[in-house]
């Protein structure tokens, strides 16, 4: 069953300058213009397709839901919850641990900003 639930992620990921080149709605280059960083996007197709749920978080403010999403899905960025609105600082993912979720029961990757080096740091 453990080897089982390591093949399985939940995946919280940001979106500008993580799956898309970062944009703004301040300055440009504007929401809707970023460009899919193509093998970040695959690995989380694959996460997705193997079972795996994806949370995607961004900045965005909530205005730009309906952009954002047919940007996703003109990218095919797979998503099964969009958070939107979030702070432009740090994120801290906390998750407890148990017999049935040893430890570590959650990681964290950081990348260069438009880097499409999530295989560098995350082998599927």
């Amino acid at each position: 069953w453990n080897d089982y639930k390591e093949k399985l992620y939940t995946v919280f990921t940001d979106l500008d300058g993580t799956l898309i080149t970062n944009t703004s709605h301040l300055i440009p280059p504007f929401i809707g213009e970023g460009k899919p960083l193509v093998d970040n996007i695959g690995i989380i197709r694959k996460i997705k397709e193997d079972g795996g749920f994806i949370i995607i978080t961004t900045s965005r403010p909530e205005e730009y839901r309906e952009l954002t999403i047919v940007e996703m899905d003109k990218h095919n960025i797979p998503h099964d919850i969009l958070i939107m609105g979030l702070p432009h600082s740090q994120r801290l993912l906390i998750n407890d641990f148990a017999k049935s979720n040893p430890y570590p029961s959650c990681s964290s990757i950081n990348i260069p900003r438009d880097s499409d080096s999530i295989n560098q740091y995350l082998k599927i």
